[in-house]
């Protein structure tokens, strides 16, 4: 079967009549329950809400961050407000869905149902009457990140399913008294398993080697710390050298749903390159430590307890690395194949003739070893460095975008001390 390019779920614009013909027939089938809601609105004020059901890090977290702001919004005390989340037709993870059915108003995904999110979304922009709550475009939900700083979290398990997981683990022989470590390296495995139709070269960039990983799960293991390697359908198998410490959980044949949510929930921090289950320790409030980060003007900013590095950009053209201003200026010149000038794709990088180098072992090492200093409350990780409070300076959209606050989380001290062009 012949795959199609997966650059349609990002922002390709379909024919426009066929589009306009099915949010015509979409209106006509649920502009009918709008209008009965906008008359029943001095009773009661029902909003609908998409549940981002088909990836997990919009899963969790959209869902995670809409809850905060429907919560922190004061109403009358005399009108009712209902929210209904209308989900996508593909469930990625059934166990989440569980989570949110406990606290939220779940409808079923069908023609009827998202007819009304449509008509919802017309009448909404004809009456300028708020009927909806959602993100309007990729990075909406970046000026509320700073919610989950100041509010308790919505999305927990149960105690009953948080025995059921440790009881797993010591079946499997895992000292569950011991802390533990997530790791989860992106690579090509999943989304050419899950959605094999569609071409993600595209976001090749994104990807890294699980071997480079090693030397800091040896590094965690010389401190009696388990280090989990997590992963649907991962591309190849981690060498763990036999040690009892490091624990491919992934290829190890008893992962399930569950396990993957309870693991992340719990651990001392997760080491990630930026993919979509560190929704769970963003939502949780957990430590996130994100290595080999490719798009770095999406970068979290008002986490305390996280920390990041860079994948490196070089310019065989002018053979200079390429800074964060230098990395925005060619989107904003019309460089990237998107409209989002942060966003970039593979063939951009191959256009542009720019090399994308991953992080060494040695940088990942020396990253894991700072935010185990940091979770472990040591003194040397308390104060930002002058180059981690330089990068901050010198960021693009900082005096526009973090309107909260100054940032709060780090770039590696040792990594923008050694790689001082970032700042360029």
């Amino acid at each position: 079967m012949k795959k199609i390019s997966s650059r349609s779920n990002f922002g390709t614009t379909p024919n426009t009549k066929r589009s306009l013909l099915k949010t015509l027939v979409q209106v006509l089938i649920g502009g009918w329950f709008v209008l009965l809601i906008l008359v029943i609105r001095p009773i009661v004020k029902v909003y609908f809400a998409p549940l981002a059901t088909s990836r997990i890090g919009h899963f969790i977290l959209d869902t995670e961050i809409l809850l905060l702001i429907i919560k922190s919004e004061n109403t009358s005390q005399r009108v009712r407000k209902v929210v209904f989340w209308i989900p996508d037709k593909f469930i990625t993870n059934e166990f989440v869905y569980q989570i949110w059915s406990k606290n939220l108003k779940i409808l079923k995904s069908n023609r009827l149902t998202h007819s009304i999110y449509t008509s919802a979304l017309v009448v909404e922009k004809l009456t300028k009457k708020k009927l909806t709550y959602r993100f309007k475009s990729w990075d909406g939900y970046l000026p509320f990140l700073h919610k989950l700083e100041t509010e308790n979290t919505s999305f927990g398990i149960s105690k009953e399913d948080e025995q059921e997981c440790l009881e797993t683990l010591r079946d499997q022989g895992i000292d569950t008294a011991r802390p533990w470590v997530c790791l989860l390296a992106r690579d090509e495995g999943y989304l050419n398993t899950s959605q094999p139709n569609l071409l993600w070269t595209f976001n090749s960039y994104r990807n890294s080697n699980i071997d480079t990983y090693l030397q800091a799960a040896e590094w965690l293991a010389s401190k009696k710390v388990i280090t989990f390697r997590m992963g649907v359908h991962v591309q190849k198998p981690f060498l763990t050298n036999n040690n009892p410490f490091i624990i491919d959980y992934a290829t190890g044949g008893w992962r399930t749903e569950k396990m993957d949510i309870f693991l992340s929930m719990k651990c001392l921090f997760f080491l990630s390159t930026s993919t979509g289950l560190d929704a769970v320790p963003i939502a949780t409030r957990k430590p996130l430590l994100v290595v080999n980060l490719a798009q770095p003007l999406t970068g979290l900013r008002t986490k305390s307890n996280h920390i990041f590095i860079l994948k490196k950009f070089y310019s065989k053209s002018t053979k200079s690395f390429i800074g964060i201003n230098k990395y925005l200026n060619i989107g904003l010149s019309g460089g990237f194949s998107v409209d989002n000038p942060r966003h970039l794709r593979s063939e951009d990088f191959e256009r542009f003739d720019i090399e994308v180098i991953d992080n060494s072992s040695n940088e990942i090492l020396d990253a894991t070893q700072e935010m185990f200093q940091l979770v472990s409350n040591l003194p040397s990780t308390t104060p930002l460095s002058l180059n981690q409070r330089g990068y901050w300076i010198k960021f693009p959209f900082y005096d526009t975008l973090d309107v909260h606050g100054q940032p709060k989380s780090r770039i590696g001290k040792k990594f923008i001390d050694q790689n001082l062009w970032l700042l360029d």
